[in-house]
C-alpha cells in the first residue's frame, strides 16, 4: 500500500480547491506557469518548515549577524548557503514566467523568506531565524530573475 504524506495531500487539496479552477480560464501555458510557481513555493515551504513541531521556547533561536556561521565555521555553512540560493532560483524563474516584474518577484521572494524565517523558531524544533538565509534567498531570487531575463533574450533572437 502506498502512503502519501499529509503535507502533500494538503498541498494538492489547496491547489485543486483554490487555484486550479480559479486559473481554468488562462491558456495551457499560463496554467503551466502558475502551477510551476505554486510548486516552487510549496518546495520552499516543505524544505524550510517541515516537519512541524511547534515550540514557544524560542530563546536564543535568532541570528541577526549576517554570515556569522561563515566567520565562526558553524555547521555546514557552505552547503547551507548554496541550498538557500538554489531553493529560490526556481521560484524566481516561475514568477517571471507568469509575468511578474523582476521587482515584484524579488520583493515577494524577500517576503516569503522573511515569513519562513520568522516561522521557523516557532514551527520547527531544529531551525532558527537567520538573517543570512534571507540574504541568500534574496540572492537566489535575483539570480533566478537574471536567468529568466537571459533566457528570454536568447529565445527572442531571430
Amino acid at each position: 500500500m502506498i502512503t502519501i504524506p499529509i503535507e502533500i495531500t494538503v498541498l494538492v487539496i489547496v491547489y485543486t480547491a483554490l487555484l486550479f479552477f480559479r486559473w481554468s480560464d488562462v491558456s495551457r501555458n499560463g496554467l503551466f506557469s502558475r502551477t510551476l510557481l505554486y510548486l516552487s513555493v510549496c518546495v520552499i515551504i516543505y524544505f524550510t518548515l517541515f516537519p512541524l513541531s511547534f515550540s514557544m521556547d524560542t530563546a536564543g533561536r535568532y541570528n541577526f549577524i549576517p554570515y556569522i556561521d561563515w566567520a565562526m565555521g558553524y555547521g555546514e555553512y557552505e552547503a547551507e548557503t548554496a541550498l538557500n540560493i538554489l531553493l529560490f532560483i526556481p521560484y524566481a524563474i516561475s514568477a517571471c514566467r507568469v509575468g511578474w516584474s523582476a521587482r515584484r518577484t524579488v520583493l515577494t521572494g524577500i517576503l516569503i523568506s522573511l515569513i519562513v524565517e520568522v516561522a521557523q523558531p516557532v514551527m520547527t524544533a531544529s531551525r532558527i531565524f537567520d538573517i543570512t538565509d534571507i540574504i541568500n534567498n534574496t540572492a537566489g531570487t535575483c539570480i533566478g530573475c537574471l536567468i529568466f531575463r537571459l533566457y528570454t533574450r536568447i529565445a527572442e533572437r531571430p
